[in-house]
Order: structure tokens, then C-alpha cells, then sequence
């Protein structure tokens, strides 16, 4: 599939962000999720919950100096979606884009030849040169799709009675008189007290 898609081109060609592969040699697309489970008392579990994990996607593309197209030779374009100079170096501009889009941490929408993603972030980026390949850069990328949480704003009810009233200073209160009863008591008390410690 790869050898057809360097000869004759390829109606969907894998491209990350802006980067698009001469050639997308294989592609794995990941889904995943947990399924959450509770001990039961006879020894067995429940599941009652799925929790679905966000997509993943590994992509081995390749970026040549020279594609197999009409007079690339001579007048190569650029691998970068909107860049209509013709560049030389086609693999090392892939490779610094990509580089960007991770080092940044920028979330790129993703197009393959099976699906298309939305809000990509690359998780890996493992680039392989050698001397048989010359100057093609042979790349694993690795992505994760990336899901954010959507907030909702709700109004607050008004408490019936409110908490946040404002506080009256009512200064000191006048301590109430003793009533009979308590000062027999608090004499009793200091007798005893006297007596033990006279």
C-alpha cells in the first residue's frame, strides 16, 4: 500500500497539523475504556459503569526531499499546508513542524486515510535517518486526543433567611443580678473553699 501511494498518490494522505506525508506507511487507531468494579458479598463483582478513554493514534508517515511527483526534482513543494514556496529540504521542515506543534503542546487536528480527528496532542515523535533511506525522515508519532470539560453557568437561588446579613453591634450587655439561689450557692462554695485552705 505504501509503494502504491509513493507511485500513483493517494486520494486521503495522512497529515498532522499542517505536516502532509508523502506516504503513510501504517496507521493505529486506538480506542479504550474502563469498565468500573465493586466487590459483592458472595465473592463475585458488579460493573455498573463505563468510563470511555480518549482516543489514541499512532501514524508512521514519511517526508522526502524529492516525492514522486512532476519535476519534484527541481521544483519539490512544501510538506506544510498553506506554504506554496518549494523547498530543498522537505523532510528537516516536516520534522521542525512537528517538533513545534510538541513542544508547544498544541492540540492539531489529525487526517488519515480511515478517520478524521479533531484536538490531537503528540505524545511521541520518534524520527528515524540512516544512510539507505537518504534524505527521507521516517517518522512514529504518537497522539492522544485531548478532551476538555465544558463549563455551565447556573444561577444561585436566594436563601430565605440570609447568612450574610449584616451584624448589629449591640455592645456590652449589664451582667444580670445574681438571683438567691445562685449566691447561697457561690457562698457556700467560698466557705468550703476558706475552710479547707485556712
Amino acid at each position: 500500500m505504501a509503494l502504491t501511494e509513493l507511485v500513483f498518490g493517494a486520494p486521503t494522505l495522512a497529515k498532522v497539523g499542517v505536516v502532509t506525508f508523502d506516504a503513510s506507511v501504517s496507521e493505529q487507531h486506538g480506542k479504550s475504556a474502563d469498565v468500573t468494579e465493586f466487590p459483592v458479598e458472595d465473592g463475585g463483582t458488579i460493573s455498573d459503569h463505563i468510563i470511555l478513554r480518549p482516543d489514541t493514534l499512532q501514524i508512521n508517515g514519511i517526508v522526502t526531499d524529492h516525492p514522486l511527483v512532476f519535476l519534484a526534482s527541481l521544483n519539490a513543494p512544501s510538506p506544510l499546508d498553506g506554504d506554496l514556496t518549494s523547498v530543498n529540504e522537505r523532510a528537516k521542515l516536516a520534522y521542525a513542524e512537528l517538533e513545534r506543534i510538541m513542544a508547544e503542546g498544541e492540540a492539531v487536528d489529525v487526517v488519515t486515510s480511515f478517520k478524521e480527528y479533531t484536538s490531537m496532542a503528540i505524545e511521541s515523535l520518534e524520527v528515524t535517518r540512516d544512510a539507505g533511506r537518504g534524505n527521507v525522515m521516517d517518522a512514529t508519532i504518537r497522539l492522544k486526543q485531548i478532551q476538555k470539560a465544558t463549563l455551565e453557568t447556573v444561577e444561585i437561588p436566594e436563601p430565605e433567611t440570609p447568612s450574610n446579613r449584616a451584624v448589629v453591634d449591640k455592645g456590652k450587655k449589664p451582667p444580670k443580678p445574681a438571683t438567691t439561689q445562685t449566691a447561697e450557692a457561690a457562698r457556700g462554695r467560698s466557705l468550703l473553699f476558706g475552710g479547707l485552705s485556712g
